[in-house]
């Protein structure tokens, strides 16, 4: 069974903080009752959104060092170490769960259709999600953090492409969380790659979906065809404005093709220096400790 998570009212915010110092710090005690307590507070709907914030940066901090280190990487030998890996599993469907915008125990973020369909039909819990942008922009860095460390040099792109999914078929896709997606991560060329293969995926996926509803022909989906429609009109905007987003240059390669023609190898000074600029004063930001 999954990890068993307190309510995230349960824990107020100096208690997060105390809690996420001693789950990274104290090794004389285990950290897996902490680590569950942290989880409750990783909500989308969480009433104090610092708080959310914290566990989020204390968890990313906890499961990013165990990657680094192996321990998650292999077959789970202990109770201990199985139950380590269920709370990570857990924090990456919440992290997900944040970046939809959506309020769930701890399953998958699901598909657009499904949320509107739980909406429509009185689940007052799944329009009630109001995220702050901050959360989901944290949010995010997380996801990206943890798919970078879980393999020594392997970006992973399926965990990757599961936060975009989230994304851009949630009902809270903002400006902040589509500038932080386009200014920090789109600019490495594996990023962008994978960016454009799960586009393409998500794409066809829509078109399958929407011919086939429309050949059914049904009269739920008569009924319902409006709001399906603008829908997946809004999804088609996010995925428009991701691709948008893509700068037209790879700044981390300096290789000889278009992207080394048009742009020089090693940036200029002040170029540099406005990047670093730039990175302090995002980093100044999310500093939520």
């Amino acid at each position: 069974c999954g990890p068993t998570m307190a309510p995230s009212d349960a824990v107020g915010r100096n208690e997060a903080a105390t809690l996420g110092v001693s789950v990274n710090t104290d090794t004389s005690k285990d950290p897996a009752d902490g680590v569950d307590r942290l989880l409750g507070c990783v909500r989308a709907d969480a009433k104090d959104q610092t708080t959310c914030r914290t566990a989020v940066v204390a968890l990313e901090r906890f499961f990013s060092e165990r990657l680094c280190r192996g321990d998650l990487r292999v077959a789970p030998t202990t109770p201990a170490t199985t139950r380590f890996g269920e709370q990570y599993k857990a924090f990456i469907r919440r992290l997900c769960a944040i970046l939809a915008d959506e309020i769930v125990a701890d399953e998958d973020a699901g598909d657009a259709r499904a949320r509107r369909s739980r909406a429509s039909d009185g689940a007052s819990d799944a329009a009630a999600a109001a995220v702050s942008p901050r959360t989901q922009v944290l949010a995010l860095r997380a996801v990206m953090e943890l798919a970078r460390s879980e393999q020594p040099g392997k970006f992973n792109n399926e965990m990757y492409e599961r936060a975009l999914r989230a994304m851009v078929t949630g009902g809270a896709f903002s400006p902040e969380m589509l500038g932080a997606l386009t200014g920090r991560y789109l600019r490495c060329h594996d990023v962008r790659h994978y960016t454009y293969a799960a586009v393409g995926r998500m794409a066809d996926e829509f078109r399958r979906d929407s011919g086939a509803a429309a050949a059914a022909g049904d009269k739920r989906r008569r009924d319902d065809s409006r709001d399906d429609a603008e829908g997946d009109q809004d999804i088609a905007r996010n995925l428009y404005d991701v691709l948008v987003g893509c700068p037209p240059d790879f700044t981390d390669y300096a290789g000889s093709g278009a992207c080394a023609s048009s742009a020089p190898a090693t940036q200029s000074a002040t170029k540099m220096k406005k990047s670093a600029d730039a990175d302090a004063d995002d980093d100044a930001g999310e500093d939520f400790e």
